[in-house]
């Protein structure tokens, strides 16, 4: 990494950071046609509805909540004995330890939300006598590919420390190493250390949502700000006109009146010599206008992101299971769009984990293992139905695949209620030897 190389992916960096802020303020409910608009005379109302927000924590409940995403690591070998000791499995134990030091479930619910926000997050992989990785924000990373139709990352940049736009720190990630870099007063880069790492490629995995690698709610940003100007200008005219309309002299000319009158602002006040000081004016009318568009546009914007009002009484109310299923149709096909690309970045995660736990001195066969992603939906469930469905299945299927049927509010943890009933089982069979013993 030369320092012109170095320089240009500042400076691209350095521009990315106004996209960055502008879906951030979006997500915060500080949306940036209410940040930008310059300062008017009274009264001026800026009112922001987070659209962005609401939807990005929805569709983030509904897909990604802890739990719900869960990865199974499965042992594809006709012979699995080289791996076990005592039962166990060697290599699956490592991973499992792995993902606890590290947090793996909440995290990955951090990074579908900040892909969801940012159309994409990253997740960084390093080595300190463990495997490490954690999330890292978006606006600070830089991708390079090769220029092939395929293309394949060749690197990574991370700028950090930052002061306004500029970075006063850098580090370069390839498929061997680590190499830190300071930035000096006049924007030149010095490499400060550079450490190994036994990945076997660029240690970063991206979370996507889309190909584009764009925010949920980028094609509704439109009906977002639309929402906002209607909604401050709504409270704007309320203040500007409320309970009185003008003051006006004592004395006007005909013209003047004529001119009221004509405009339908006024009706005939008789005597146009003696005017009372207010006119009151019936915002009624223009109140109920806006209140028309505010519905419309808000129905668009669920219309469009396919995410349902889950406070709409004409959602919930009334609804069997099956009819609740077909409203949360379009939400699911979208949640099924995004699991596409997203799990991409979960497969990675693993590879680099195998990678991480092959460094040691033992080295396992991790192509004999099958990475298995199960993307469960967050949803009100019927547990007596559930159970009773269970038990229908006892005997038919298998005690691990009945089990997986059960809510997590049941049985949070499949692995450890198999071995909770392997072990009850195994007392069972020694409590007649035990007497046996006894009586003899």
């Amino acid at each position: 990494m030369n320092e012109q190389t170095m320089k240009e992916l500042h400076d691209q960096n350095a521009r990315r950071q106004a996209v960055y802020r502008q879906n951030r303020s979006y997500f915060y409910g500080r949306n940036p046609w209410i940040e930008s608009r310059e300062q008017r005379r009274e009264p001026d109302n800026r009112i922001a509805i987070p659209f962005a927000k609401m939807a990005v924590e929805d569709m983030a409940g509904y897909a990604a909540m802890p739990g719900y995403r869960t990865v199974e690591i499965d042992n594809i070998r006709t012979d699995a004995s080289v791996q076990q000791d005592a039962g166990i499995d060697t290599y699956i134990q490592l991973v499992r330890e792995i993902e606890s030091a590290n947090d793996s479930d909440r995290l990955t619910a951090e990074l579908y939300q900040e892909a969801l926000v940012h159309g994409r997050a990253f997740e960084l992989f390093w080595y300190d006598d463990a495997v490490e990785f954690a999330r890292v924000p978006e606006n600070e990373i830089e991708l390079v590919y090769d220029g092939s139709l395929k293309p394949e990352l060749v690197g990574a940049v991370r700028f950090y420390d930052r002061e306004r736009l500029f970075a006063r720190r850098a580090s370069v990630y390839t498929d061997v190493d680590i190499t830190d870099y300071t930035r000096d007063g006049s924007g030149s880069w010095t490499e400060s250390g550079i450490r190994l790492h036994p990945y076997g490629r660029v240690p970063i995995n991206i979370y996507a949502i889309n190909t584009q690698q764009q925010p949920f709610f980028e094609a509704e940003k439109g009906l977002i700000d639309a929402q906002d100007k209607l909604l401050s200008s709504s409270v704007n005219e309320v203040d500007r006109f409320n309970a009185v309309m003008a003051l006006f002299p004592q004395k006007v000319d005909k013209e003047f009146i004529d001119k009221l009158r004509e405009m339908n602002v006024i009706d005939d006040l008789g005597d146009f010599d003696r005017w009372p000081e207010y006119l009151e004016k019936d915002l009624g009318k223009i109140t109920s206008f806006y209140q028309q568009l505010a519905d419309r546009l808000e129905r668009l914007f669920h219309k469009s992101i396919k995410v349902p009002d889950f406070s709409d009484e004409n959602f919930v109310g009334n609804s069997s299971g099956v009819a609740l299923a077909y409203k949360l149709l379009g939400l699911e096909f979208k949640a099924a769009q995004i699991d596409l690309y997203f799990d991409k970045g979960i497969n990675g995660r693993y590879e680099l984990i195998s990678s991480g736990i092959n460094a040691g001195a033992r080295q396992y066969p991790t192509d004999d293992y099958e990475i298995i992603i199960d993307n469960k939906r967050n949803l009100p469930v019927d547990e007596a139905g559930r159970v009773q469905i269970a038990q229908q299945l006892l005997g038919i299927l298998s005690e691990e695949t009945i089990l997986k049927m059960l809510p997590n509010t049941i049985v949070p943890d499949v692995e450890r209620e198999l071995e909770r009933i392997s072990q009850q089982v195994d007392m069972t069979l020694e409590i007649p030897g035990e007497a046996e013993d006894d009586d003899a």
